[in-house]
């Protein structure tokens, strides 16, 4: 994260490695509400909607933006744990809608036609592949981020549309949030 702005990023909440070690964990939160640029913003916002639309309808919308929080969150703590460098944006929670909508597809299979479950493993594993092995060929890509938000998605999608869990995980997703935010606000404050 250098550049124009960056100074501005950090400020707003950036993931900084020495910040978060330092006790600032919210970092892990607000970061994703932060973007580098128009394009950087643009490409998540395209992805969440597209895997976000598409959770929500085999979910519901709160059990798809608790995944999207957790799993970002999450991203952010994988690339906090395992990348050294600042990081900004929304790809970990993306990825995980991305990870919960191969759970929820796998859990559902037998609503599709024979010809359609055939394909679905090997559908689900390329879809996977490509989104985690295609940034790679980029510069500047957070990997550990997607690689987290992923499982962070595959994790909450464990939790079966409608059930007990899953309702505690709309709970504990704001509860992060909210947390986050009031942490935010006093530190920046």
């Amino acid at each position: 994260m250098n550049g124009p702005g960056s100074e501005a990023l950090v400020a707003l909440g950036a993931k900084i490695d020495r910040l978060v070690s330092a006790g600032e964990w919210w970092r892990l939160v607000a970061s994703m509400f932060l973007h580098t640029d128009v394009l950087h913003l643009a490409m998540n916002a395209l992805w969440l909607a597209l895997f976000g639309v598409a959770a929500a309808r085999v979910g519901g919308l709160g059990r798809s933006l608790a995944t999207a929080l957790l799993a970002g969150a999450l991203g952010q703590t994988a690339s906090w744990l395992f990348v050294a460098a600042g990081s900004v944006g929304a790809s970990g929670a993306a990825y995980g809608l991305a990870g919960l909508l191969a759970v929820d597809a796998w859990r559902f299979r037998a609503r599709f036609p024979e010809a359609t479950r055939r394909r679905l493993g090997p559908g689900l594993l390329a879809m996977l592949a490509v989104l985690l092995l295609a940034p790679l060929a980029l510069t500047g890509i957070d990997h550990a981020a997607h690689v987290g938000g992923v499982v962070g998605g595959a994790l909450t999608g464990l939790a079966p549309p409608g059930s007990r869990a899953a309702r505690a995980l709309v709970v504990l997703a704001l509860a992060l949030f909210i947390a986050a935010a009031a942490s935010a606000a006093v530190a920046i404050a």
